[in-house]
């Protein structure tokens, strides 16, 4: 998309990657199985691979992150 610099599909990995990271922090209890479904991903390794590409890390490591501040 010329406006937003983006596909379409990366827009919408994005704005899910977003919400998963929203879930982890206000329900760390959620199993990483549900946020990826919750989140709109229709695998665990697609949202595995997008999580790390926009956050840097795995979401495990981003869990152990949020749960040690």
């Amino acid at each position: 998309n010329y406006v937003l610099q983006t596909s379409f599909s990366d827009y919408i990995n994005k704005k899910r990657i977003e919400y998963a990271t929203r879930l982890i922090t206000t329900q760390p209890e959620m199993p990483v199985t549900d946020i990826a479904y919750d989140s709109g991903f229709a695998s665990l390794n697609s949202f595995y691979r997008n999580f790390k590409n926009i956050n840097g890390c795995s979401p495990k490591v981003y869990m152990r992150k949020v749960d040690t501040t």
